[in-house]
């Protein structure tokens, strides 16, 4: 009976369309999930930028060989 209905599945245009539909649904979720996150991480950025120029902080010279290490 299973081995039936595993068999029928690629003809089956209704099981077809719903896979479809339950995939398109979990990718737009998964889609919301990270939005959320990426939206999380730049606020964070954005704060720790602020605080940055705020603290009006010279940087270190462990911070100016990393600066010039990425500028080549």
């Amino acid at each position: 009976m299973i081995e039936d209905f595993l068999s029928e599945i690629p003809n089956n245009t209704d099981v077809i369309g719903i896979g479809i539909v339950f995939s398109i649904l979990i990718i737009i979720s998964f889609i919301k999930k990270i939005e959320k996150i990426i939206i999380i991480i730049l606020i964070g950025l954005i704060v720790y930028a602020g605080y940055l120029y705020y603290n009006d902080k010279d940087p270190s010279d462990k911070e100016k060989q990393i600066i010039e290490y990425n500028k080549l």
